[in-house]
């Protein structure tokens, strides 16, 4: 994982890490059948949204623009 992390952006990166929210809750409920509280879920969104606005935020910023010189 360390060597994945040093080839990728760090935005890319942090959202890979972030994605083990999702699995643990998804094992969480296969293995020990319980659902997680609201909280758990408002937090779990707000976290993985963040990640994801950030890295669709930063391949735009990559994006050139052509009029901008």
């Amino acid at each position: 994982m360390t060597a994945g992390l040093q080839r990728e952006t760090a935005s890319r990166g942090t959202l890979a890490l972030y994605s083990k929210i999702v699995f643990a809750i998804i094992l969480q409920r296969v293995f020990f059948h319980t659902l997680p509280t609201y909280l758990s879920v408002v937090g779990t969104l707000l976290i993985v949204g963040s990640a994801l606005y950030i890295v669709v935020r930063s391949d735009r910023a990559m994006i050139p623009i052509p009029w901008a010189g």
